[in-house]
């Protein structure tokens, strides 16, 4: 699917083909492929005169973030969040500026993508002004979007580690140890994306891209801090998560330990009538009360009584 506009200060302008893309215009466009069809990449192509490579490293969900630079284009590749059925991982986000067309292309759905373009109709006319005709500022401000949604999530497990370490300690269950889990992978692969992001905002901030303004690296350096971090609080998160993995093992050594204490009391409780049981089960000829016609009742009064002081006595000394 693609989708293409032209941001004007009046808003947003749909084109209804990519055909129709003026590779001269002042104004940013944006054309948006995700999951582009063999026939809407090969559209892109001719298009905007690229290599069909390039389209597919940026499908490639594995590709490594970089920085590509030649004579009429910039190829970035970033590293994106995204939610597939109940984890969340990351992907690659590939981005094409040529001009002042900025293509964006991945496999999956990407709700910053979303975001981005919602916060443009909610733009002040000076920041929109800024964002329509400046290529920089419009990719920094799609960048800044995605780095908001890292963030967004952290803050979510954050919360969710909180709740199930209380949750823990309150009654362990399966299904925590595999909320953990879920979470650790989650921080495993945020912190290998940002760190690859953050090589690619390094060498963005020195200049790297051409004809940048003081005010396009002041705002990729920006950028850069964020990720910095970003990966501070993937690393503190990932020392939560394994606190939370340990407090789940240890809670569960409790409850096998109070478990094996209740049976062991148990045992105890009965182990005397089953004695006093097992010893009248003997065949001798003469034993107490063996031929008193209330003997069998008289064991039996004996059996409970022992149980009782038992129970009384594990209760007193709270074992």
């Amino acid at each position: 699917m693609i989708k293409v506009a032209s941001y004007q200060e009046t808003g947003k302008k749909e084109i209804d083909s990519i055909q129709k893309v003026d590779m001269k215009s002042r104004n940013v466009i944006w054309i948006d492929g995700e999951n582009p069809s063999i026939e809407e990449r090969n559209s892109i192509a001719k298009t905007l005169d690229m290599d069909m490579d390039y389209i597919i490293d940026y499908l490639d969900e594995e590709e490594h973030a970089r920085v590509e630079v030649e004579d009429d284009y910039i190829s970035i590749i970033y590293t994106v969040p995204f939610i597939e059925g109940t984890e969340m991982e990351t992907s690659s986000f590939g981005l094409f500026i040529k001009q002042n067309v900025v293509m964006s292309i991945h496999k999956t759905g990407l709700k910053a993508l979303d975001t981005f373009e919602k916060n443009f109709d909610k733009t002040k006319n000076g920041f929109r002004k800024k964002l329509i005709t400046n290529r920089y500022f419009f990719i920094y401000s799609m960048l800044d979007t995605i780095n908001k949604d890292y963030l967004k999530t952290l803050n979510q497990i954050d919360d969710r580690i909180e709740e199930l370490n209380a949750e823990i300690f309150k009654n362990p269950r399966d299904d925590h140890i595999q909320e953990i889990l879920r979470h650790k992978k989650t921080l495993v692969y945020f912190s290998r994306a940002l760190l690859a992001n953050k090589e690619v905002l390094m060498l963005v901030k020195r200049g790297y891209l051409p004809n940048m303004s003081e005010d396009d690296i002041d705002n990729f350096d920006d950028l850069y801090s964020d990720v910095l971090q970003l990966i501070d609080m993937t690393s503190t998160y990932k020392e939560l998560i394994n606190n939370s993995m340990n407090l789940y093992h240890s809670s569960i050594s409790n409850v096998m330990n109070v478990t094996m204490k209740k049976l062991t009391v148990l045992a105890v409780i009965f182990v005397v009538p089953t004695l006093i049981s097992g010893i009248y089960g003997m065949n001798f000829s003469w034993m107490p009360f063996i031929s008193d016609p209330f003997g069998f009742y008289y064991s039996l009064f004996i059996m409970v009584l022992l149980i009782a002081g038992l129970v009384i006595y594990v209760r007193r000394n709270d074992l």
